[in-house]
């Protein structure tokens, strides 16, 4: 199982487990290294094409500085870090970019408000169980 560390994550819960239970989570492979590229990638990779495009325009121009291409490859990154983040919360709403519960391993101890205690219905009412000796 897992190093004995606590994550929150927000998941897709068909099996009804509940806060607290110990959990197995799942992710298909595709959505899991489309998100992987997304996050680790593809601002690196607008880096580097900014970083050449500035280079390309500073020879075209003349110049001999590196400045066009440090500041056209660093303001691509930036611009990849803002896509990243606007792409990944549409991505996270959809349910095959989100884990999901495949089993649940242990159930956490439940404390009870007082509306639902056993013997207790949901509508507020303490119903006692009543039998049908006669004393």
């Amino acid at each position: 199982m897992g190093g004995g560390k606590e994550a929150e994550v927000s998941v897709v819960n068909s099996l009804g487990a509940h806060v607290g239970d110990r959990v197995v989570l799942k992710m298909d492979t595709a959505p899991l290294l489309k998100g992987t590229f997304l996050v680790y990638m593809f601002p690196i990779l607008l880096l580097v094409v900014g970083a050449a495009l500035g280079e390309w325009i500073a020879r075209a121009s003349g110049l001999e500085s590196p400045w066009p291409s440090a500041m056209i490859g660093f303001g691509s990154l930036a611009a990849g870090l803002i896509l990243v983040r606007s792409i990944g919360r549409r991505l996270s709403e959809r349910a095959e970019y989100r884990p999901r519960i495949s089993r649940v391993v242990g159930r956490a101890a439940r404390e009870f408000l007082p509306d639902e205690l056993p013997g207790r219905h949901t509508d507020g009412d303490a119903r006692s169980h009543q039998t049908d000796e006669k004393t």
